[in-house]
């Protein structure tokens, strides 16, 4: 049986597109996109039944990214136009069961995310590749480890838990440590 609900208050994953004129956001396991001031708001995924979570755009704003456990075979990074219709690209992220608070390098090769044992992973778009930069100190941080790209793309900058719990700032070099 089709019926509408109101998601609205389930919302969470919100961010604005890059020229400003929609967000997008997660809600019960869909991806929406929602005008700012005119139009539509887009059922993206439409996947009743999958757990479609943390949407991003590209830095261009022509893209977006969510990971999805459609399939049931695990979570997978997936790629798409802004229309989430076309040009689909399904990226697996290997071990990683879970993800969180990923983030699209500036010049859009690249989108690191936090694994659920609190890797900080990053994932080359071209060659399909994951590499894991660093472990965060603890499992409590797996949601609040948030990655920082610089204007450039050459640089990650993040805060985990060192050794004595106390909260550092880490930074992490695209050209010295990418094989």
């Amino acid at each position: 049986e089709t019926k509408f609900e109101n998601v609205t208050k389930y919302a969470r994953s919100a961010s604005l597109s890059p020229n400003g004129k929609r967000a997008i956001m997660e809600s019960r396991g869909e991806i929406f996109t929602v005008p700012i001031e005119f139009g539509d708001a887009r059922n993206i995924t439409q996947s009743s039944g999958t757990a479609d979570r943390a949407p991003i755009w590209s830095p261009k704003g022509d893209k977006i990214a969510w990971f999805s456990d459609k399939g049931r075979q695990g979570y997978a990074l997936y790629i798409a136009n802004q229309d989430g219709m076309s040009n689909i690209i399904k990226i697996s992220i290997e071990e990683s069961k879970m993800a969180w608070n990923p983030s699209w390098s500036p010049d859009g090769k690249y989108i690191t995310f936090v694994d659920d044992d609190v890797r900080l992973r990053i994932v080359n778009l071209e060659t399909k590749k994951i590499k894991t930069i660093d472990v965060g100190g603890n499992n409590l941080e797996r949601t609040g480890i948030i990655m920082n790209w610089s204007p450039d793309s050459n640089w990650i900058a993040y805060e985990k838990s060192g050794s004595n719990n106390f909260r550092q700032i880490y930074i992490w070099s695209l050209e010295t440590n990418l094989s």
